[in-house]
């Protein structure tokens, strides 16, 4: 678990100096994502967290009482940011209707967010293999998101009856593991461009192509 790097804090957060108790937790969500993106909700402990974090495993305590709560913090912290877009979108549907379903800000939005945590696809992997708990958190999330963006193409272009829906789900969740995807195919990157996912110039073609396909698929 070397090289695991700070994720970016929210605005809000960020316009004021954070305190000590501020700076450990934000630390401890920090490695917390990374470890539970590598082993799971299930194959993960607090007591490996806070040692990542240098701390002793009662001081992690102090912030987070258990790791079902650390567990869903990590992703409320990743996706909240996601649904906030996706409700400013359902919102000013109307100017979205003009600029076509996907406008090259809502993908640098959307692309930043996940460059910010590029761990939430992994997460979610992880999710997929691991107990009730985990299944559970991650699935309010999904829902959450699809619901999300289910309503914006319903407010958009027609409402949905079930075979549309259907497509709409599967048109949402190729989109989202797209622009996930990104971020963990992050050593075929690496490989066969020598750039991390992060380069400028590398992410501002893969959001270009993300715009092109997802108002392909989006549309219909």
């Amino acid at each position: 678990m070397k090289g695991i790097s700070s994720t970016t804090t929210t605005n809000k957060t960020a316009q004021r100096k954070l305190t000590k108790g501020e700076r450990t937790a934000q630390r401890i969500l920090d490695v917390a994502e990374a470890v539970f993106a590598e082993k799971g909700f299930d194959g993960s402990s607090l007591r490996e967290i806070a040692q990542l974090v240098d701390i002793k495993e009662p001081g992690l305590y102090r912030h987070f009482p258990n790791k079902e709560t650390l567990y869903k913090k990590v992703l409320e912290r990743c996706l909240e940011p996601i649904v906030e877009l996706l409700q400013t979108m359902a919102d000013s549907h109307e100017q979205i209707q003009g600029q076509g379903l996907l406008t090259i800000e809502v993908i640098e939005q959307v692309m930043d967010m996940l460059a910010a945590h590029p761990h939430i696809s992994f997460l979610f992997q992880q999710a997929v293999m691991a107990g009730p708990q985990a299944q559970t958190e991650t699935n309010l999330w999904l829902n959450t998101l699809l619901e999300q963006g289910k309503g914006i193409i319903s407010t958009i272009s027609y409402p949905l009856d079930n075979n549309s829906e259907e497509l709409a789900v599967l048109r949402l969740v190729a989109l989202f593991n797209l622009c996930a995807g990104y971020f963990s195919s992050a050593s075929i990157i690496r490989s066969f461009l020598g750039k991390e996912p992060s380069d400028t110039e590398l992410l501002k073609k893969q959001k270009a192509l993300l715009v092109e396909i997802g108002n392909a698929w989006l549309k219909g």
